[in-house]
């Protein structure tokens, strides 16, 4: 069965299709080596010096290790048909307020910041006074009552 969360990601991507495209930040799984499969990679480089646009550093640990990246190919992840696939960047805030200029949301109420989090401020009982998004986590993070709401207004 179907989450909220994956709906509501599946939408929000559909939207905003750059959470998927290969540049920092972006995370991307190598699925053909069973060695391999649990681990995420992030893109920390496109590299687009000197002509060469085809490529991007990866890395499997955390930004600024001294680990070497791997090179790869942007078209063998691209087309999800090489070694890998396309997990995206984290969905954020920001994806939301976009989307509130792109789509037509089914919200009837009053956004505002308090302290650390963005209230989505509602009339619907269900939700009581509003509902929250905490800033400094992404989507994936958040409760599932404000994953609730979000698909309630964006879907």
């Amino acid at each position: 069965m179907i989450t909220n969360l994956e709906k509501l990601q599946k939408r929000i991507i559909e939207e905003v299709p750059e959470i998927v495209e290969l540049k920092f930040g972006c995370k991307i799984k190598r699925y053909t080596n069973p060695r391999f499969k649990e681990r995420s990679y992030k893109v920390i480089e496109d590299i687009g010096f000197a002509g060469n646009s085809d490529k991007v550093w990866i890395n499997s640990v955390p930004f600024g290790s001294m680990q070497i990246p791997i090179e790869i190919l942007k078209s063998e992840v691209g087309d999800n048909t090489g070694n890998w696939i396309i997990i995206g960047r984290d969905i954020n805030i920001e994806d939301i307020l976009y989307l509130q200029g792109q789509i037509d949301l089914n919200f009837d109420g009053l956004l505002g910041i308090v302290d650390n989090e963005f209230w989505f401020i509602t009339s619907k009982k269900s939700y009581g006074l509003g509902i929250y998004w905490t800033l400094n986590k992404p989507l994936h993070l958040q409760t599932q009552t404000t994953i609730d709401f979000l698909t309630e207004i964006i879907l």
